[in-house]
């Protein structure tokens, strides 16, 4: 992919994205309360994200939704990369 933007005449800035996006398709980053970065698949939701961290399987139920990036959000809703996550107890 590098030689067919180089031969397209592509910017360099153009390149980085596209090469950063194929590296990392199937991952995805976010952000908890406390700033630390937590690798997810791509495409998990919230309660995947839950589950994800969570050091046990029942803590799920404890959690009615997330703050994502300042907005209330059900636990369907799918993360994107960079969102900010802080889980809102039920």
């Amino acid at each position: 992919s590098i030689r067919t933007a180089l031969e397209q005449n592509r910017s360099i800035d153009d390149m980085v994205h596209n090469l950063s996006n194929e590296l990392y398709k199937d991952e995805i980053f976010v952000f908890d309360n406390k700033d630390q970065l937590h690798k997810i698949p791509a495409g998990a939701r919230i309660i995947d994200y839950i589950i994800n961290i969570a050091p046990e399987p029942d803590w799920v139920e404890l959690f009615s939704g997330a703050n994502v990036n300042g907005e209330f959000k059900t636990l369907d809703t799918t993360l994107k990369n960079g969102d900010r996550v802080e889980l809102v107890i039920a």
